[in-house]
């Protein structure tokens, strides 16, 4: 029963036409559901895991460890953290082989890739392939991007010695004073 003053909170709306928020269906087709969809918003080493269970179909952590080690220094345990938030995710499902896991991606590379052009499209382009292929065939798209500006303070900071908290910038050490009154 509701208190009074309380208003029903109204039920989610999906989109029609079974696809997601993301414009992708959902139909039996696909595995990729909706705890998976976030694949774009992965960590650079959560993808590294990924690409390496693509190409594998499955494997353990330690499989993952030595082809990832191979490249970069990583520590296993790190991994193994990895995976199980990949599968906290559903990402990855995890079977018990024994003392140890099997890990499985939950989808396939190709509908990461076109989970990942979905979104690029609704978000840099309007949902317009004709947008992405003018800009693809445009020479800003082959053009090496603009370096970034090197990192510093916000130059409204740097500006009328102004310190980061708002107020004014002290121009002089602060008297340093003696336990005697």
């Amino acid at each position: 029963m509701k208190a009074a003053g309380q208003a029903a909170r109204p039920a989610p709306v999906e989109p029609r036409n079974g696809a997601n928020a993301s414009g992708l269906s959902q139909g039996p087709g696909t595995a990729l559901s909706r705890r998976a969809k976030p694949v774009l918003d992965l960590p650079q080493l959560e993808l590294d895991c990924m690409k390496v269970l693509w190409g594998r179909g499955e494997a353990s952590v330690r499989q993952i460890w030595a082809e990832l080690s191979a490249r970069r220094s990583l520590a296993y345990t790190t991994i193994e953290t990895i995976l199980d938030r990949l599968a906290r995710k559903g990402v990855v499902t995890r079977v018990r082989n024994g003392k140890a896991f099997l890990y499985r991606p939950h989808f396939t590379a190709e509908e990461a890739r076109r989970f990942a052009l979905t979104k690029l499209l609704n978000n840099f382009f309007g949902g317009s392939v004709r947008q992405l292929a003018a800009f693809l065939g445009s020479a800003e798209a082959t053009a090496p991007p603009a370096a970034l500006p090197a990192a510093g303070p916000p130059p409204s900071y740097a500006r009328a010695g102004r310190s980061p908290q708002g107020g004014q910038a002290s121009r002089r050490p602060a008297p340093i004073k003696s336990g005697r009154t």
